[in-house]
């Protein structure tokens, strides 16, 4: 089994784009805060949930379309600058379903990421629009959202000096979070785009 990497900071845990502490981080940026009321939250545990694995879809160079499979909510950056694009107001406005639509550019296919809440548990779906074979994971969400994190969460308007930022105790332990990112990368990741080229990205075997 792979060793956790999200306490370390090697020159290795830098250089992986799916770096726990990264990710995190890229959380914050697609939550920027915005002006209408209620912006920027996440209000449950699959809200962080599925944030963590948008962002992680980002950092794997997946480039954010829009919500569901038709919308176009991609905020083109500023030359020059790297920031993601911020997630739409309404993304998380259902509260038990979720949709993302991508691209990439080591493939002609369109993306679509998934979620859908049930009880306490979420199931997620990767695929690509034309070629419709489902990538699903299912997840038990109290196994590693911490129960002492509060919801909902406000994205701060200064970014965290503190590793992983204010997210990292939204997780039950490191090793959770690591986990989870690894099962995401393994089952839904690596089966959209496989060989996957990214510098300091490696395809894991599954376990």
């Amino acid at each position: 089994m792979s060793q956790p990497t999200t306490s370390t900071t090697g020159a290795q845990d830098e250089e992986n784009p799916l770096a726990p502490n990264a990710v995190l981080s890229t959380i914050l940026q697609v939550l920027a805060p915005a002006a209408s009321e209620g912006s920027g939250q996440l209000k449950s545990p699959a809200d962080l949930t599925m944030a963590l694995f948008h962002s992680a879809m980002l950092r794997s160079g997946f480039r954010f379309l829009g919500i569901g499979e038709e919308r176009h909510d991609r905020v083109e950056p500023a030359d020059g600058q790297e920031t993601p694009s911020p997630l739409p107001t309404d993304w998380n406005a259902s509260g038990d379903m979720f949709s993302f639509r991508y691209k990439h550019s080591q493939s002609s296919l369109t993306f679509l990421l998934k979620g859908v809440k049930v009880g306490k548990k979420l199931v997620v779906h990767g695929m690509a629009i034309e070629d419709e074979t489902l990538r699903t994971i299912e997840l038990s969400l109290p196994t590693f959202i911490s129960p002492g994190f509060t919801f909902p969460f406000k994205a701060p308007s200064e970014s965290s000096s503190s590793e992983g930022g204010p997210l990292a105790d939204a997780f039950a332990s490191p090793e959770q979070l690591h986990e989870l990112l690894r099962e995401f990368r393994v089952k839904i990741v690596q089966k959209l785009i496989p060989g996957l080229n990214k510098p300091g990205y490696e395809e894991w075997k599954s376990q």
